[in-house]
């Protein structure tokens, strides 16, 4: 790369970073795991127009594994990955199919990714239930797709105004409504397609929730460790937020288990670095600690749950958040 390229690929990957970050803590639905406002999506889809595909493809891998490294934990980072490589590819390939603007390209970007990312979390958990979610998450890139399209689309215009030049003939950012439209009709049903083939739990939402949830039947499992004791071996299909109040030092702790995994939400201890350790999920070794109020989170195995703990006779529905 070129001096001038090098520079531009740093800022490009900060930014991701940065808004990817800031987006983490707004909540655009709350009770659905997974719809993000996509606001770093805009970068890639600047560097899709902007640079070359290599360029584009290093930037998405840099964005993916320094935010997993950062912030999100290792589990994220291959959903991010999956969700990054499938959105990218697709991009690529309609930025050069004729008539297809800007907006076409970013909402099958979106919806792309939502099919990535949740085809990896199938896979990890091993539960086709979380593709109840999926009509939800196609919804959400439709809408927030569009508009990170706006957003790039108005940038596109100031660098054209200026004459800067781009990689893409700049003919594809003008307006065409109907391929726009007929681009994202075909992805929409392409989804449809996907959905009905992978959901093994019918299209009922609630069922993401109540799948697997049998002692039994989960592949991994939640462990809070209160002072040494296992308090709870929470099923990883069991989304809610659940708090917890130490008996022993008074302290609260409130954790989310999402598709992404587990990670501490909240906690009334002096540092609160448990809340900033991120997300943790299957394969990670290393748990969420809060030291000073004596609780641990960890994701295990169903073969590692300790033989004499009862998982039939828990109770952990009573710390779960109406």
């Amino acid at each position: 790369m070129k001096t001038k390229a090098i520079a531009r690929f740093a800022i490009l990957t900060a930014l991701a970073l940065v808004l990817g970050y800031v987006e983490s803590f707004i909540p655009v639905v709350p009770m659905v795991p997974g719809i993000k406002l996509g606001l770093s999506n805009t970068v890639l889809l600047y560097a899709v127009y902007m640079a070359s595909p290599l360029e584009s493809a290093l930037l998405m891998i840099c964005k993916v594994v320094l935010s997993g490294l950062l912030f999100s934990g290792f589990s994220a980072m291959l959903y991010s990955l999956a969700g990054g490589v499938l959105s990218l590819v697709v991009m690529l390939i309609l930025v050069r199919v004729p008539k297809v603007g800007v907006i076409g390209v970013s909402a099958c970007g979106a919806i792309c990714h939502n099919i990535g990312q949740i085809a990896v979390a199938s896979l990890m958990l091993g539960v086709g239930a979380v593709w109840a979610y999926f009509p939800i998450l196609v919804v959400s890139g439709l809408v927030m797709g569009p508009v990170t399209g706006l957003v790039a689309k108005s940038v596109f215009s100031a660098l054209e105004k200026r004459g800067t030049e781009v990689h893409i003939n700049p003919k594809t950012f003008s307006e065409n409504k109907v391929a726009d439209i007929l681009i994202i009709i075909v992805m929409v049903a392409v989804s449809g397609v996907v959905w009905l083939t992978m959901s093994s739990n019918g299209l009922d939402f609630n069922k993401a929730h109540d799948a697997v949830t049998s002692g039994n039947e989960a592949k991994y499992y939640l462990e809070v460790v209160e002072n040494n004791e296992v308090l709870y071996e929470i099923p990883m299909t069991d989304y809610g937020t659940y708090t917890i109040k130490n008996k022993y030092t008074n302290g609260e702790n409130s954790f989310v288990i999402d598709e992404s995994g587990a990670h501490m939400e909240s906690a009334n201890c002096p540092d609160k670095v448990c809340v900033h350790e991120g997300t943790i999920a299957p394969g990670d070794i290393i748990p969420v600690t809060c030291l000073p109020n004596l609780l641990s989170l960890q994701v295990i195995e169903a073969s590692a749950v300790p033989d004499d703990f009862d998982l039939a006779d828990q109770n952990y529905e009573a710390i779960r958040a109406s």
